[in-house]
């Protein structure tokens, strides 16, 4: 807990989210080596609770608004589980891969790595962090990453006949599809 300086208010730091917490608060008076905490008769008392961090489908957070071109859920602190299905862009220090679940796929980040983990592809991983968008990706900005269980299948590929962002991080498969002459570029 750190006082903020001639308020009547307090910053609190290193909470869990989904907790409560209770606090004894002395009135004091003086500051510095003179600070007088009075500790005779009745001590106030607080107490602060936390509000669960949300776990949401991919679904849920990835669609977007037609109108601005950003994700609906843009700043949005929440938790997805889903099952890895790309390498490590990345392939250094940090995360770059995708990962989906049974209503989509999405794109998570991080510039670090996170407790030494290393993704592979079928693991099934559990990431609290923050709805953001990058250049139009619309990313999921990990700040944690709990691995569930390793060597997942990725199911089924999803058939289809044209690429756009409605199966973006999704398992694919594209029928219809010819490669151009590069030389005619």
């Amino acid at each position: 807990v750190t006082h903020i300086n001639d308020t009547n208010g307090a910053s609190l730091f290193n909470v869990m989210a989904g907790s409560s917490y209770n606090f004894m608060i002395y009135p004091y008076t003086n500051t510095g080596m003179d600070i007088d905490y009075k500790t005779d008769g009745t001590v106030p008392m607080a107490s602060v609770s936390t509000n669960p961090i949300p776990t949401y489908d991919i679904a849920t957070i990835s669609s977007t608004n037609m109108t601005t071109g950003n994700p609906d859920s843009l700043g949005v602190y929440c938790k997805i589980v889903g099952v890895i299905n790309s390498i490590d862009f990345d392939g250094n220090n940090g995360y770059n891969f995708y990962l989906a679940d049974s209503t989509g796929g999405m794109y998570a980040f991080n510039f670090s790595d996170i407790n030494n983990y290393q993704s592979q592809i079928g693991d099934e991983v559990r990431l609290v962090g923050e709805i953001d968008i990058y250049f139009g990706l619309t990313e999921f900005v990990m700040d944690s990453i709990t691995l569930l269980s390793q060597g997942n299948p990725r199911g089924t590929p999803q058939v289809i006949t044209t690429m756009d962002e409605s199966v973006e991080g999704e398992f694919v498969e594209i029928q219809g599809l010819y490669l151009a002459d590069a030389s005619q570029w």
